[in-house]
């Protein structure tokens, strides 16, 4: 993921009615294989869980124990069987680049298909802002 702007800003959706945050994506795969010819899976609520903001306070989010994460299905966690309180974000905190079109409004951008970095991938959209952030992050600047 690419962030592309002040990420507080999703702290204006929250409030103290929903236990999680997600951008409710409604999503079908467009392809039966993803990244390296893996199989890929539709499911309800595909893709929502790749960018969540928690209410910590919330006692479902409080259940949310390192051993239940660990030890519970991907369909419990990733279909929110754990709580019946998500919340909606704006689109433009998760969108699925090379999935929908370009959105210049994006504020995180998601690689679901492959980071830039990949053959096939390099000029996608924000392949260009991806390649400048990797280069900042990997040199230090005094």
């Amino acid at each position: 993921m690419l962030l592309r702007g002040d990420i507080y800003q999703v702290l204006d959706f929250a409030d103290y009615h929903h236990d999680v945050f997600v951008v409710k994506h409604d999503y079908t795969p467009k392809n039966s294989t993803k990244f390296l010819g893996n199989a890929q899976h539709a499911y309800p609520k595909k893709n929502w869980s790749s960018f969540m903001l928690f209410n910590c306070w919330a006692s479902a989010c409080k259940r949310l124990t390192p051993e239940i994460v660990n030890e519970a299905s991907g369909k419990y966690l990733h279909q929110f069987d754990w709580t019946n309180r998500v919340g909606e974000l704006p689109g433009r905190f998760n969108h699925l680049v090379g999935e929908y079109g370009k959105n210049d409004d994006a504020l995180v951008a998601h690689f679901t298909l492959g980071t830039p970095c990949f053959n096939g991938f390099e000029n996608q959209d924000f392949a260009d802002e991806w390649r400048e952030e990797l280069l900042r992050v990997n040199h230090a600047d005094n």
